[in-house]
């Protein structure tokens, strides 16, 4: 595959400047990448200028018609930067979770998954212009109820660290942003660097979509909903609530709703309605319709058992806007800027506040990734403050239920936190004696906060190519993280 050649023109008349060029690990592998997607094979993409790569790198120049002069360049990155994807690249058969899926890539190398969302644990790992394709594919579906940071946001102390081999993981993982707070200050505290993407800049006012980390904040309010005196208690039923009226969730108490427990396992899964095949997050039908469907005449399972589903969370936060009926702006303003402080701005996605409501909100949201530590940070502090919301934590936790899951050999918080209790993942294996608050969202959002200590771990990404184990599980365990990346 040639380029055009007016593009060589230029380069062999100097129009690149390579003067002060440095070969590094960064250089390098970014060049092994290229050349991979070029169809050209540098052998390992690691960083290390060897042979294969010399020569791939040979040979990409030779077929355009230029000469190797013994090293990389920046006039030679330059050019492989603008290179068109090959053939070979582009035709990759694609793995999710080992099974084989569709996908199509375009000449820009940018790889096209069947849905809307980057499916999870891809193999080979989607590139950088793939990963920025979808987070600029969320940014785009923000839309909807919108709550502006407070005029005197939560202050956060800041004593950093720096880190090798978090700089590594934020250059070539999927993660796009990271925290831990320990001890009241923000120990390790950086984003993808600036000149990783074609257009997208992470900075500190970047709305990071939360994902399943919402079902969380839902309820967080719910609970701030209970001490407000909107609903009874979590005993509460669901049986004043015309929407759900003769469906499996009309009986159902709000705490079996929130532990994901509500009986529900014969009519809905984590994949939707197994009788229609619908999804339950979309943004033409709400609550109001799969009541009148899917739901109409269900009744609770004989059995109680955890069944992780969106809708529950749906189900939880649609209840909540009923109870609140024209409070609701002032309620949720209220929280997140006069409790926890929230400097960025915020927005609720999908959103359907309005009466009459066809049950159309959403868990997800969009905030910055501060804002995100102010909301773990708000928590550690009510539970320890021990007040009304700090006791609704407290409950849920004490409330939990087992999730009875098998053993898996990918290591993430839905398989290594053994319950679940509110919206919330809890009891990590290994560390059982600690109490540890856990949120996951999809693509490799998580949120940890430790009730005992404060420590606090954040990461926000595009994808589950993340080191899970060392980020989130040891980060949490040790307060720190390893000085060197391993490839390095």
């Amino acid at each position: 595959m040639l380029f055009v050649r007016t593009m060589f023109v230029a380069a062999v008349c100097g129009l690149f400047a390579t003067s002060g060029f440095t070969q590094t690990y960064d250089k390098v592998r970014e060049a092994q990448t290229l050349l991979y997607q070029a169809d050209y094979n540098p052998g390992s993409i690691d960083g290390e200028w060897g042979r294969r790569t010399e020569g791939a790198l040979v040979a990409f120049l030779q077929d355009n018609g230029l000469e190797y002069d013994g090293e990389l360049s920046e006039n030679e990155l330059n050019l492989l930067r603008e290179a068109p994807v090959g053939d070979r690249f582009r035709s990759i058969q694609y793995t999710s979770s080992g099974r084989a899926i569709s996908s199509n890539t375009s000449s820009l190398g940018i790889t096209v998954f069947d849905g809307f969302e980057l499916p999870q644990f891809l193999n080979p790992t989607p590139n950088d212009r793939t990963l920025e394709f979808y987070f600029f594919r969320w940014l785009g579906e923000r839309r909807g109820f919108n709550v502006y940071g407070s005029i005197s946001p939560r202050p956060l102390s800041f004593n950093p660290v720096p880190n090798e081999y978090l700089s590594h993981e934020l250059r070539y993982s999927s993660m796009l942003s990271y925290l831990l707070y320990d001890s009241g200050s923000v120990i390790y505290n950086d984003i993808a660097p600036s000149d990783r993407f074609a257009n997208l800049i992470i900075s500190e006012d970047t709305l990071f979509r939360s994902q399943s980390v919402g079902k969380s904040l839902v309820s967080y309010l719910v609970g701030h909903a209970i001490c407000a005196g909107y609903i009874d208690g979590l005993s509460t039923t669901l049986e004043d609530w015309p929407m759900v009226q003769n469906t499996v969730y009309e009986t159902a108490q709000l705490l079996d709703v929130l532990n994901m427990s509500a009986r529900d396992q014969d009519v809905v899964n984590d994949n939707g309605f197994p009788s229609s095949g619908r999804f339950y997050n979309t943004r033409r039908v709400g609550i109001q319709d799969f009541a009148q469907n899917e739901l109409a005449g269900s009744r609770p399972s004989p059995y109680q058992t955890y069944n992780y589903n969106g809708l529950s969370t749906n189900i939880a936060l649609n209840y909540l806007f009923y109870r609140l009926g024209d409070d609701w702006d002032q309620f949720v303003a209220s929280v997140l800027r006069d409790h926890i402080g929230f400097e960025g701005e915020f927005t609720w996605m999908n959103s359907d506040f309005h009466s009459p409501s066809e049950g159309k909100n959403w868990y997800m949201f969009y905030a910055t990734r501060h804002d995100y530590l102010r909301w773990a940070i708000t928590m550690y502090e009510d539970w320890q403050a021990n007040e009304c919301i700090g006791q609704y934590l407290q409950d849920i936790y004490n409330s939990r239920v087992p999730k009875n899951q098998g053993p898996s050999r990918v290591r993430t918080m839905w398989n290594v936190a053994q319950s679940y209790g509110g919206q919330f993942h809890l009891d990590f294996a290994g560390m059982e004696n600690r109490i540890l608050f856990g949120m996951e969202g999809y693509g490799g959002q998580n949120v940890v906060v430790d009730m005992d200590t404060g420590r606090i771990v954040i990461t926000n990404s595009v994808h589950t190519n993340i080191d899970w184990q060392t980020l989130v599980y040891e980060a949490m365990r040790t307060g720190t993280l390893p000085d060197q990346h391993p490839s390095r």
